[in-house]
């Protein structure tokens, strides 16, 4: 018992201690559960986890807590993914890799086999990140997709453009609020949850667990289509406003209800499920560390947490204490052998908040075209790659995405992302890069994201730049192909004058590192 209440003290005073250190990150977790409906559940998943411990409290006692060397290499693994999401200022990195320390501080404390036991209610604190938005786009997709080929099967004339499509009796979007994000991350915390303590054969857990992430996808997509044909039906005087919200979160609650109730059918029949997995381990020995052979063994494994806690916070000090050049001059575009026009083309331009961003509008006879340059010359004081920069202002609705894809581009020897993007008077074909440190050239944004953490870690040239190209077409007098021949023939004439700005206004800000 005297161990059992050393290593509980020592799990209470360094998760403390680690919650103090990266409060920052933490906060941040809570700050998003409170604005955001989608993560709100994130309140009960730590009173749920204790709730699990201490259900398991009894077997617990069987174990002798020992120390882990394999908790402490992962502390220190854990510990360096949070500070290369500070680098990158990737805020789900830093909230995931915080709470992966709180799970291996308890993890060295306790010993690998404990840990083991212990294993779901500590990794089910991982629901705590708000983690999932990159999944937003694909599941929009997915909807558009199902919707329309429903509406189609009932027999009703539809017209698509990317997330917008048209039926007879009126226009209909898919926004991020119909992608089901929050259905799905909602459905997997109470599936993992369900299946833990209803089953426990680990088949079939997981068979559980893959129709908590499968049923509510099919779900969502037959939420949209009963919402389409309800306005449709009732010549859209149902189900296009506050009611279509309300009619979402009921129907998802009846599928989670019939969901729960089908894997009731299926539950293992009632047995001590912890005094079976709980087996006492012989002379008090375990595989991890040797459990207090000497007061030695504790001071060192104590210094190896503090170590593991305090090194981070104070590395992302250091880097933040880096001294970065002033600020020049805008960077400013070449006039592009006089073609370059003052006045805007058109009322579109890709959102690049607290940018440098410079625009150069060319008009080459019937051929019009425009070149942005979102400009970051210094870490720290805005972020390039976030969910604020988009393509499209999400206020304006004159502007829409009919599409995104991949397309080579030669000049660079690099894939760019391309998207179509349509007014009611315009469509642009659009190609948009990064670059980084006036060298690397990627539109693979967790690359570009590892690129800028590496250079900002290194402290080597940290400017970094979101470059794009629009170029006008008319679909009907130009094949795709030709449309993409010319933008190629744009990029390759004028990336070199633009690349030589890039590297002047560069080398002017870091011409003292």
């Amino acid at each position: 018992m005297k161990t059992w209440k050393l290593h509980g003290a020592l799990v209470l005073a360094f998760s403390i201690a680690l919650v103090l250190a990266l409060y920052p990150t933490f906060l941040s977790m809570v700050n998003i559960w409170m604005r955001s409906e989608t993560f709100t559940h994130a309140f009960l998943i730590a009173p749920i986890s204790l709730w699990l411990v201490w259900e398991k409290r009894e077997a617990m006692l069987t174990y002798v807590p020992s120390y882990s060397v394999l908790g402490l290499i992962a502390l220190f693994g854990s510990g360096f993914l949070w500070l290369l999401g500070m680098a990158v200022d990737a805020a789900v990195v830093q909230q995931f890799a915080a709470v992966l320390m709180l799970i291996s501080v308890i993890w060295s404390i306790l010993g690998n086999q404990l840990a083991w036991f212990l294993a779901f209610p500590l990794c089910f604190l991982l629901f705590m990140v708000p983690m999932g938005e990159d999944l937003v786009p694909p599941m929009m997709d997915f909807t558009a997709n199902f919707t329309v080929d429903m509406v189609r099967l009932s027999g009703i004339p539809v017209y698509r453009e990317g997330l917008f499509f048209m039926l007879p009796t009126g226009n209909w979007s898919v926004v991020e609020a119909c992608s089901g994000i929050r259905y799905l991350i909602a459905s997997i915390t109470l599936g993992c949850l369900y299946a833990y303590v209803t089953y426990t054969k680990l088949w079939k857990r997981a068979i559980f667990i893959a129709l908590s992430i499968i049923v509510p996808i099919i779900a969502n997509g037959l939420r949209a289509y009963m919402i389409v044909m309800l306005g449709h039906l009732s010549d859209m005087t149902v189900a296009t406003g506050v009611d279509h919200l309300v009619y979402g979160w009921l129907f998802f609650g009846v599928v989670i209800f019939i969901l729960i109730r089908l894997g009731a059918i299926f539950k293992d029949p009632e047995v001590d499920n912890l005094a079976l997995r709980a087996a006492p381990i012989v002379n008090g020995e375990s595989d991890t560390l040797a459990v207090n052979r000497t007061p030695l063994t504790h001071v060192i494994f104590i210094g190896c947490l503090i170590v593991g806690l305090s090194i981070w916070p104070l590395a992302r000090q250091q880097m933040n204490n880096q001294a970065y050049p002033e600020m020049v001059d805008a960077l400013e575009l070449p006039d592009f052998e006089g073609k370059a026009s003052v006045a805007p083309l058109w009322s579109w331009q890709p959102v690049a908040r607290e940018a440098d961003q410079v625009v150069g509008f060319i008009e080459d006879g019937p051929q019009q075209s425009a070149i942005y340059i979102d400009f970051y010359p210094v870490p720290g004081y805005a972020e390039m790659i976030n969910s604020l920069n988009t393509m499209i202002d999400p206020d304006s609705d004159e502007w829409h995405i009919v599409s995104v894809g991949t397309e080579h581009l030669a000049a660079l020897d690099i894939s760019v992302t391309s998207f179509r993007i349509k007014s009611s008077k315009q469509e642009l074909l659009v190609w948009s890069w990064y670059q980084v440190a006036g060298a690397h050239n990627s539109a693979n944004k967790y690359i570009v994201k590892l690129l800028e953490g590496g250079h900002r870690l290194l402290g080597d040239r940290q400017d970094s730049a979101r470059i794009t190209y629009a170029m006008s077409v008319d679909p009907a007098s130009q094949a795709p192909e030709l449309q993409k021949s010319q933008l190629q023939t744009l990029i390759q004439e004028t990336f070199p004058q633009v690349q030589a700005s890039l590297d002047n206004v560069a080398q002017r800000v870091y011409e003292d590192l």
